[in-house]
């Protein structure tokens, strides 16, 4: 009597750690498969994945982007000079602040005075808006 109320008790405990295991042969879903999601703001190399010839520059860890149709259509006028841009270079992995890939070194950043979000350039009296890109 003993040996069956041993062997029932083991066959019972067997069964309740097969029912709490959360590996199932009819699952679909893989459960080695992670997704990665990045919080925060667009990188120089995000946004020219996207488009390679986006005209952008990085200023206090932000990027900048032009040509978007709703800020060429605004009215701004130039606040203070902020900086210039300082480094042209290709490689989106080699941008820091003063860095565009497009703008010629030397071009003049000013504040926008209606704008908190928007930087205008200067080179050789030509102006552009640039509109920055942040999560959220």
């Amino acid at each position: 009597m003993k040996k069956y109320v041993i062997i029932t008790v083991m066959m019972l405990g067997n069964l309740l750690l097969w029912g709490c295991s959360d590996e199932s042969s009819n699952s679909s879903i893989d459960q080695n498969t992670t997704t990665e999601v990045t919080i925060g703001n667009p990188t120089a190399q995000e946004i020219l994945e996207i488009d390679s010839k986006a005209d952008i520059f990085q200023w206090d860890s932000i990027i900048y982007s032009t040509n978007i149709e709703w800020v060429n259509e605004l009215v701004l006028t130039e606040g203070d000079l902020v900086g210039k841009i300082e480094y042209n270079i290709s490689n989106p992995m080699d941008f820091k602040d003063s860095t565009a890939n497009i703008l010629p070194i030397g071009t003049e950043i000013f504040k926008a005075k209606e704008r908190n979000d928007v930087l205008i350039t200067k080179y050789n009296d030509e102006l552009k808006y640039y509109y920055q890109l942040v999560e959220g």
